[in-house]
């Protein structure tokens, strides 16, 4: 006789667990991404601009070419070799015969000359708010004595608003004519230069020129940029030798 399997009941059948979701190990955020886009309505590329139209050049007018063409008659064209035809003794260099030097540029030439040869000595400071210059022989006390400003002034010029050539003139006048008198110190005033072109003290530069080369030079025992009371940077005080 055949057995009857044994059917096991609902309660007595062992309990399966469900495993709980694994979560990824990273974060993926792009993960959806391929099914977005897919859901994305497509966008049709936008064609690009028609290309502007170029303008045509203006008519040429028949009196412009008539000129052109006269006054392009008898033109020899150039070789390609960027050479300009010879023409005789016309193209050959002409001799350039230098221009005589200045008094002013003169005096600069042999005073360096003078210095290269040992024959000058460069004794004198200068900068663009203070200048000094002195005789070797003078003694050291009487120059300090002349840049305090302890020595009277006999005599000053002003050289304000005058062109370089008046300036040389008046300069060179106004020191022979205080040596002649016996002065030994006198003031000139040369401003500072911020009125000329560039700020620069043109005067100034050249009234050291005048004091230390040139005609009055011998006269000159050494100047020194004066106090500020009698003008500072923009004046001197010039200490001049005994008259013979």
């Amino acid at each position: 006789m055949a057995t009857k399997k044994r059917r096991t009941k609902k309660k007595d059948r062992p309990e399966q667990k469900v495993a709980p979701p694994v979560e990824p190990a990273f974060n993926a955020p792009f993960a959806n991404l391929h099914n977005i886009i897919k859901k994305q309505p497509k966008v049709e590329a936008i064609p690009p601009p028609a290309p502007r139209p170029v303008p045509l050049p203006p008519p040429v007018d028949d009196r412009e070419r008539q000129m052109f063409v006269e006054s392009m008659a008898g033109v020899v064209p150039i070789d390609h070799d960027d050479k300009i035809p010879s023409q005789g003794k016309k193209n050959k260099c002409r001799e350039v015969h230098p221009k005589p030097l200045s008094r002013e540029d003169a005096d600069v030439l042999a005073f360096m000359s003078d210095l290269v040869s040992g024959r000058g000595r460069l004794d004198y400071s200068f900068s663009d708010e203070y200048m000094e210059w002195s005789d070797p022989e003078l003694n050291p006390s009487i120059m300090k004595s002349l840049r305090d400003g302890d020595l009277a002034i006999q005599a000053h010029l002003d050289l304000h608003r005058q062109t370089a050539e008046e300036a040389r003139l008046n300069v060179e006048n106004f020191v022979i004519s205080a040596y002649n008198r016996g002065l030994r110190c006198v003031l000139i005033i040369h401003g500072r230069g911020r009125n000329s072109k560039e700020n620069t003290p043109v005067l100034k530069q050249l009234v050291r020129n005048w004091l230390t080369r040139g005609k009055i030079k011998k006269m000159v025992l050494g100047f020194a940029s004066a106090q500020p009371y009698d003008g500072g940077p923009g004046a001197i005080y010039v200490l001049l030798r005994t008259y013979d």
